[in-house]
């Protein structure tokens, strides 16, 4: 498919985003206080065209540049955190937390709350504190004991992620994105790129599609997607696919996050972390 015909299936209609959950779409429940309900059901993950694509190829290392700067300014931030992965090529359920995230020092803390077999899954992570572990509370009847301090890398920290707590959120994914480029860089290659303004979350971001057609040995993904807020700058969504196989038109979906019911600047305090 050249870029022309892609540019013009940019701007024609909406477009279902990658994470998406079964049953009826159902209002995301308010940041405060945490939810503790079994069956609380995240809305639709959908995306809206809101202009026809073009060339963003000069645009992109702008965004990413006033991205940088916009996380510059973020003290800490609640969210909704739904992604979608596939783990030893296999796309796993989605997952659906709560997030709470401060900047200095780096501290983390999610509440599953779907699937249910993750649900009331707890993670905390403090940066420089208790030797860099993570307290862990599991889901289900094995919760009722309590958090336990775990490895960052131990499987109980990373149910079905192959993420640590560490690399995760808003700043995490702009690292994948300069890794994914700077392979691009390193293997002499010029991604084409292409940019139209969407909605997502309810908010308009600019959409950009990085296409990195050329296989070699650094390539991260054949293509990876951003979304950042037009408003605030930031990147709220990512999405990340491999290479078409034969009698395919597009690539699998290897990862697929967003930050949903953005919340900034909140003054979230030691008791969040704290676990």
């Amino acid at each position: 498919m050249h870029r022309g015909q892609r540019l013009a299936i940019l701007g024609t209609g909406f477009i279902a985003g990658a994470c998406l959950w079964a049953g009826e779409p159902t209002k995301l429940p308010s940041l405060e206080p945490l939810r503790t309900d079994a069956d609380v059901k995240p809305v639709v993950a959908t995306v809206q065209v809101v202009e026809p694509g073009m060339t963003g190829v000069d645009a992109f290392p702008k965004a990413m540049a006033s991205a940088q700067a916009a996380m510059a300014k973020v003290r800490d931030y609640s969210a909704y955190l739904v992604r979608e992965e596939r783990i030893n090529g296999k796309l796993l359920p989605t997952q659906t937390a709560e997030l709470r995230l401060r900047s200095e020092p780096f501290s983390i803390y999610t509440k599953t709350i779907a699937p249910k077999n993750l649900l009331n899954q707890e993670l905390a992570y403090v940066s420089g504190r208790k030797d860099e572990r993570v307290r862990v509370k599991l889901p289900g009847v094995a919760g009722a004991a309590g958090f336990q301090s775990v490895a960052m890398t131990d499987a109980k920290a990373n149910a079905d992620s192959k993420y640590t707590l560490a690399n995760t959120g808003m700043a995490a994914i702009l690292k994948r994105v300069d890794v994914a480029m700077d392979a691009e860089r390193k293997a002499k290659t010029k991604p084409e790129v292409l940019m139209a303004d969407y909605k997502f979350d309810g908010k308009v971001c600019t959409r950009y599609e990085v296409l990195c057609e050329f296989p070699h040995k650094f390539r991260m993904a054949a293509k990876f997607v951003v979304y950042f807020e037009q408003e605030t700058k930031l990147p709220i969504r990512f999405e990340m696919y491999d290479a078409a196989k034969r009698a395919e038109t597009e690539g699998g979906l290897m990862e697929c996050v967003s930050f949903m019911s953005l919340k900034l600047n909140g003054a979230l305090g030691d008791g969040v972390f704290d676990k």
